[in-house]
């Protein structure tokens, strides 16, 4: 059966989104890898810009740095992969007693990016393209070597969190070849 796969982050029309001004000191994205996820705490703390803006949406999918998952995402996300390790982040306003949990998947990394793909901007993806047979059965994983989004999920995932009526997310389809 052949699946359909897409790229997923967060909807740049969605805002304003949070701004994290310190994810660095508390979250290092090599130990956010199989293997290395050991060495990053279970709980980060994150201070986010204060943008005094009540109008501040905090989408279920966020990837401007590392990619995050809401609780509620990451509820349906353990219904397809629910031994993933993962890492909790707590985003906290600036000047407030706000704070938002999301979700740290440590996902795979994949290397099933055709030679077909094209780039824009270096190693931004303009239209992807996998090697079907390369891809493991998984419902989220990331490609190595690209610029900007990189999280891939399968269609029944992605189908999952619009049915349930997840905020936020921008699923640009890929090709198989």
């Amino acid at each position: 059966m052949s699946e359909r796969y897409f790229l997923i982050g967060t909807d740049e029309s969605y805002e304003p989104v949070p701004l994290m001004i310190d994810v660095r000191k508390s979250i290092k994205e090599e130990y956010l890898e199989e293997g290395e996820s050991y060495k990053q705490a279970g709980i980060s703390l994150v201070n986010i810009r204060n943008s005094f803006d009540e109008h501040d949406k905090y989408p279920d999918i966020m990837d401007r740095g590392i990619f995050m998952l809401s609780d509620e995402a990451y509820e349906i996300f353990k219904l397809y992969e629910p031994a993933t390790v993962i890492k909790r982040v707590l985003l906290m306003e600036e000047n407030s007693n706000e704070v938002y949990e999301y979700i740290i998947p440590i996902l795979k990394r994949i290397d099933c990016l055709s030679d077909r793909t094209t780039f824009i901007r270096g190693r931004y993806i303009d239209k992807g393209i996998l090697i079907g047979k390369n891809i493991p059965d998984t419902a989220l994983f990331k490609i190595p070597n690209v610029d900007g989004m990189c999280t891939v999920a399968r269609l029944d995932f992605v189908e999952s969190l619009l049915k349930r009526g997840m905020k936020g997310i921008c699923p640009q389809t890929l090709e198989i070849e």
